[in-house]
């Protein structure tokens, strides 16, 4: 098998794991959206580290308040 095809074998399979983990993510999110099943691993931690608009909004003032 010459490089070129090795090199374009290599690429037909990365894009193949990339479109399926893709599509993995989606239909977990969508899974999630409609209440059958766990939370999707991508937004895994991200909720521990989320700040909501009201906090963020208060902590804005308290620091302008000190300036």
């Amino acid at each position: 098998m010459s490089d070129l095809k090795k090199f374009e074998q290599k690429h037909k399979e990365s894009l193949m794991q990339n479109i399926g983990s893709h599509l993995s993510v989606g239909l977990d999110d969508f899974a999630h959206l409609m209440g059958f099943g766990k939370k999707s691993k991508s937004s895994k931690g991200e909720d521990k580290h989320r700040i909501s608009i009201s906090d963020d909004k208060y902590d804005n003032k308290i620091i302008s308040q000190r300036k």
